[in-house]
């Protein structure tokens, strides 16, 4: 039997970031609905197997995912799946432009494929404007903060500038004596002749006890 597809209404659901792990998260999924008509326009009734496939082309490309339903029940000609239900779906698939393309049975796809457009709601998931819960971030592959929320990435950057010098800090307890230096040289030894006591250079010196250069020193006399 030949099939006509009369209508189709596609809807993108929001496509849960692989970070996302709270139990209330959206499924990595997506619905397609559509109808289902003869060459003669008339609705195709009871259980058929639907397979949807998303390219990267509206014609030929690369099969993105590919996923089949079995023993589908249409009932005037409407069916409803779940993309992503049966079969997960990897989210990066959607970083381009995706198209869907449907075959009933084993027929052939039904042409001509339909291209993904955004619901209303996903034109502000192109910037994050709230606050988001990751549970890491990855830039081009690379982690740059952890699990623990630990900035993990480049350092280069990061440092700002020298602020101002803080005050001083207390002074610190005295640290060890250091070891004892080494020994200076020993000096010349002294002349005996040279050396006087110092009451020896009096007006009246004790003869005995005062070197001969010490007493034959002149005494200087006071003038009156």
């Amino acid at each position: 039997m030949s099939w006509n597809r009369f209508a189709k209404a596609v809807g993108l659901a929001s496509l849960a970031s692989l970070w996302v792990t709270s139990a209330a998260a959206l499924p990595n999924e997506f619905a397609q609905e559509g109808l289902l008509v003869t060459q003669d326009g008339d609705p195709v009734q009871g259980a058929h197997t639907i397979r949807v496939r998303l390219w990267n082309a509206s014609a030929g490309g690369v099969t993105l995912h590919d996923e089949t339903f079995a023993d589908q029940q249409l009932v005037e000609g409407y069916y409803f799946v779940g993309i992503g239900s049966t079969r997960a779906l990897n989210p990066a698939i959607f970083s381009g432009n995706v198209w869907i393309g449907i075959t009933i049975d084993a027929g052939a796809e039904l042409a001509p494929r339909i291209a993904l457009r955004k619901v209303p709601a996903a034109m502000v998931a192109d910037n994050a404007t709230g606050d988001i819960t990751p549970r890491s971030v990855s830039v081009g592959g690379r982690a740059v903060i952890d699990a623990n929320g630990n900035w993990v990435g480049p350092a280069l950057g990061l440092q700002g500038p020298i602020g101002p010098a803080g005050p001083a800090g207390p002074v610190g307890p005295a640290g060890p004596a250091g070891p004892a230096g080494v020994a200076g040289q020993a000096g010349a030894a002294a002349d005996p002749a040279a050396v006087v006591p110092r009451w020896c250079r009096t007006s009246r010196p004790t003869l005995r006890s005062c070197p001969m250069s010490a007493r034959m020193q002149p005494t200087k006399r006071r003038a009156t």
